[in-house]
């Protein structure tokens, strides 16, 4: 046995001396009651031979080794925030929701190693108390850094890249149960195809992810007209007016916009870092109104809308007049709202109620060409007899290039764009034609799926997208010969596997 930092590990030469019914009395304790999985929107749900909640690094260890002496998969999951099939299997699961400490913190580096099992937002108080922060994020924190990395999670900011370009090392149990660190330096192909590896290449057991100094966010939300924002965005995106006007996604650190097509606004959102001191939250009776419309009377609205299709239009423009438009400042004489907050106080936000989602990644100098057409289309469905429905807002972040094989935004400066369509009260609704029109869109202007998300993408289009493909499949088929964590999702996309087994509606919950 080996120890490293305290953490007792097994060596490949005590896996060998270990018998299956040894590692099945070692890890039935970690088995847990029930058997199935089901992931945050209630989209999909599979039914697993067995899930294990290790402990301790030896216990993954012994687990993993269990896969490969049954001939069993292993996917591992967190909180199952994807809404598509990622973690689903019928072999065995993994979940490390008992693996989340913090290991070290390097306040010279600003380096925090953790537990692959960590929650993003058990992590921001104690970075914030050793006075750290994570540079950006994404719309929650209820993810786990393990997770977050797998896909490539993003926040928004043009000169800030996704999580995963974040992570100095990390550490894996691979498929034959060793312990490996890498890095740039360390094993750089199984890395980088780990900065998004979608639980292919191991499961990841620590992080160390560079952080910076804590900070606050001056959030400056501003309501424009659909035609306003279209020519801001314009300009930021064409080099002349950007010399002469400006820069939105230039002159901001973080940007977001949120678009209501049925009301033709929008809200654009800026985030710059700030020494001001934190606004005062609401009052309690601000903060039970914005409740009641923004969450009671929209899921209701949203629910009645399910079945008289034209009543979304008047619930939209009722959203908007009470819960979404802004008061006109006194002195722009234009409606913003500002405040300033903690990082994940400004950078997340409430998803609200269980929800299908699609977003996909576009270059982004075709940011501006992808909105018109989506405007265009949503005009035709809406006036369609029959056409389809979509729900708001239309979200659109921007995120810096990177080198990571497999990440959305490799070597492209991208926008990303989603769309959604909520499940009022878990009521399912018609979503599939819509994001699947959506998707063709983005893809015909250069675009790339969101991997979290349930994509139509193959094997040839990927191979198209991704340089790097051919190396990834190369580095997992190096550390995953017998195929242990491999399921339908990575199949289907992947390995170009088709039929019933691997369909991306077998696991697909009937509500």
């Amino acid at each position: 046995m080996s120890k490293t930092n305290g953490a007792v590990r097994l060596t490949p030469a005590d896996l060998e001396k270990v018998s299956v019914d040894e590692l099945m009395r070692a890890t039935r304790s970690l088995r847990q009651k029930s058997t199935y999985f089901t992931n945050w929107a209630g989209s999909y749900r599979c039914r697993a031979r067995a899930i294990f909640k290790p402990n301790t690094e030896r216990q993954v260890q012994q687990v993993v080794e269990l896969t490969r002496r049954q001939q069993e998969t292993l996917r591992c999951y967190g909180t199952g925030h994807s809404p598509s099939d990622l973690a689903c299997t019928d072999g065995f699961m993994l979940n490390l929701d008992n693996m989340q400490e913090v290991l070290d913190i390097d306040q010279q580096s600003n380096v925090v190693t953790v537990q692959g099992g960590i929650k993003l937002h058990r992590l921001h108080p104690i970075l914030e108390r050793n006075g750290l922060a994570m540079s950006v994020m994404g719309s929650i924190s209820d993810q786990s850094i393990a997770g977050a990395i797998s896909t490539a999670t993003h926040g928004t900011g043009i000169r800030f890249g996704n999580i995963s370009t974040y992570v100095r090392s990390m550490t894996l149990v691979l498929a034959d149960a060793s312990i490996v660190t890498i890095d740039r330096e360390h094993d750089a192909p199984l890395f980088m195809a780990s900065l998004c590896g979608l639980g292919l290449t191991g499961v990841i057991i620590r992080v160390a992810l560079q952080c910076e100094p804590m900070f606050h966010l001056r959030e400056r939300v501003v309501e424009y007209d659909y035609s306003e924002m279209m020519g801001n965005l314009e300009a930021s995106l064409d080099d002349k007016d950007r010399s002469t006007k400006g820069s939105l996604l230039e002159d901001n650190e973080h940007v977001k916009i949120h678009w209501f097509p049925h009301v033709d606004k929008a809200l654009v959102t800026t985030m710059n870092r700030t020494r001001e001191d934190r606004t005062p939250p609401p009052s309690t009776w601000a903060a039970i109104q914005a409740r009641a419309i923004g969450y009671h009377w929209h899921q209701f609205g949203l629910f009645v809308a399910t079945f008289l299709p034209l009543l979304l239009g008047y619930h939209a423009m009722i959203m908007w007049r009470f819960a979404f438009a802004l008061p006109k400042d006194d002195h722009s004489k234009q409606p913003v709202s500002t405040r300033v907050g903690t990082p994940p106080e400004i950078f997340n936000m409430d998803c609200l109620f269980p929800q299908y989602t699609f977003e996909g990644v576009v270059p982004i100098e075709n940011t501006a060409d992808v909105l018109r057409e989506l405007a265009q289309w949503y005009k035709e469905e809406d006036v369609k007899s029959g056409g389809l429905t979509h729900h708001f807002p239309v979200e659109i972040r921007f995120v810096e290039q990177d080198d990571i094989w497999l990440s959305p935004t490799y070597r492209m400066r991208g926008a990303y764009i989603g769309i959604m369509q909520y499940r009022p009260y878990g009521f399912p609704v018609p979503y599939k034609k819509l994001f699947a029109s959506f998707e063709q869109l983005l893809v015909r202007h250069g675009g790339r799926s969101h991997w979290a998300k349930s994509h139509r993408t193959n094997k040839p289009a990927l191979h198209k997208m991704y340089e790097h493909l051919d190396d990834f499949l190369e580095v997992r088929e190096r550390v995953d010969p017998d195929n242990i964590f491999v399921n339908p999702y990575t199949r289907r996309h992947l390995f170009a596997d088709v039929g019933e087994e691997v369909d991306m509606r077998r696991f697909k919950q009937n509500v």
